[in-house]
């Protein structure tokens, strides 16, 4: 018996790939082999958690969530696993479309330290599902300290929020 555990497999976009969650290297990375069960590679390993890959329709990159910090944030990355980053995060500074009901101060959204996980004026962003032209990521916004949470939607190479719901209530599953 196989003493890791391999989950959540998602097709690439051309058939040829398969992203997966695994614990091999005791902790749970981003993974990606041939679909033949070759190749296989470790993509992405932040400390802590990471989750619920999503091939870009275009085959050139991936999202998913990490808790790197404690926390979830939606993460992304080249497919061959190089340029990742987060999508928003601590210090970024970002610029939020239909915001009125949000409290952001100087455009930085107040990311939420491990030491203190729901501060007021904290978001998390979860659940990364890509447009059909890869250039932008819809996903929950949840906020902590009584603001709930919202479906926004994120350029990939750019720092522009724009939020198309209002206190949706709990986070939830994304179709485009």
């Amino acid at each position: 018996a196989n003493e890791f555990c391999d989950r959540s497999p998602v097709w690439s976009p051309d058939g040829q790939r398969i992203a997966y969650v695994s614990d091999r290297g005791g902790d749970w990375d981003i993974c990606v082999m041939r679909a033949d069960g070759s190749g296989q590679q470790r993509l992405a390993g932040n400390p802590g958690l990471d989750q619920a890959p999503a091939w870009s329709p275009d085959g050139r990159r991936l999202a998913w969530e990490s808790y790197t910090s404690g926390m979830p944030t939606v993460w992304v990355c080249d497919a061959d696993g190089t340029h990742s980053r987060p999508l928003l995060g601590p210090g970024r500074k970002v610029e939020v479309t239909q915001v009125e009901d949000w409290q952001v101060k100087d455009g930085l959204f107040n990311f939420a330290p491990v030491e203190n996980p729901f501060p007021d004026n904290t978001f998390f962003l979860t659940n990364p599902v890509w447009s059909p032209d890869s250039t932008r990521i819809a996903a929950v916004l949840d906020g902590r300290g009584g603001y709930g949470s919202d479906v926004v939607l994120v350029p990939v190479e750019g720092s522009q929020v724009l939020k198309l719901t209002s206190y949706i209530g709990c986070s939830g599953v994304l179709a485009w």
